[in-house]
This record gives C-alpha cells, sequence and structure tokens, in this order.
C-alpha cells in the first residue's frame, strides 16, 4: 500500500505501490513464476540490491516503504496495459496467488482453443 510521502510519476507506475515497481523490475530480471506477454506473478520476498532501491527512491518511494515492501503479501500478479502502465495486483495468501495463476492460464487457454 502506498503512503502518502511516495510520489511514483508520472509514468508507467503512477499511483502504484513499490511492490509493483519492484516487482516488475524483478520480472525483467527473470524472477517471474509465471509470465506471458503483458502479465507475470511474482512471489516475495523480493532479494533487493543497491541499484533496486536506488530506483525506487529515484522513482519517487520513500524509504520506509521500500523497507516494508512486500511484508504481509504472498505474492503480486502484474499488467501492462496497452497503453505501457503497470499495474500490480497483491494477493495476501498462496491460494488466493495460485488460483490467480489457475484462472489465467484458463484464459489463456480458453483463448487458444477458439483461435484454433
Amino acid at each position: 500500500m502506498r503512503c502518502q510521502t511516495c510520489n511514483p510519476g508520472p509514468g508507467k507506475f503512477e499511483a502504484e505501490p513499490v511492490e509493483t515497481f519492484l516487482a516488475f523490475r524483478a520480472w525483467l530480471s527473470g524472477a517471474a513464476d509465471e509470465e506471458g506477454t503483458d502479465w507475470a506473478f511474482v512471489r516475495f520476498p523480493l532479494t533487493l540490491d543497491a541499484d533496486d532501491i536506488a530506483d525506487a527512491r529515484d522513482a519517487g518511494y520513500c524509504a520506509s516503504c521500500i523497507d516494508a515492501a512486500g511484508h504481509g503479501l504472498y505474492g503480486i500478479g502484474l499488467e501492462i496495459s496497452e497503453g505501457g502502465f503497470v499495474y500490480g495486483y497483491p494477493f495476501k495468501t498462496r491460494a488466493e496467488y495460485e488460483s490467480a495463476v489457475t484462472y489465467l492460464r484458463w484464459c489463456e487457454a480458453r483463448a487458444e482453443r477458439e483461435e484454433a
């Protein structure tokens, strides 16, 4: 959850919490558990290096939120919109996370069948 101090944006993470920003970086580094063309699922905790922390600060996130990123969450689903914005959907439990992954797999399989 974003605090009142954080001010990301304008840009692809505008109004998104730091978890979305950091999970997107993890996705780009190959740390997604599941991924597609414009979506991914990333589990917490994330391993942050100095560059991740510095880039999050430069993007407008405060030190407190960066330090607490992912606490109380099992993982996050990420989506890139057609306009290039990144949206995060946090999951508190493994069951919620796995249910979302299963549903997305089902949707993709259905779409593939309909295209065939």
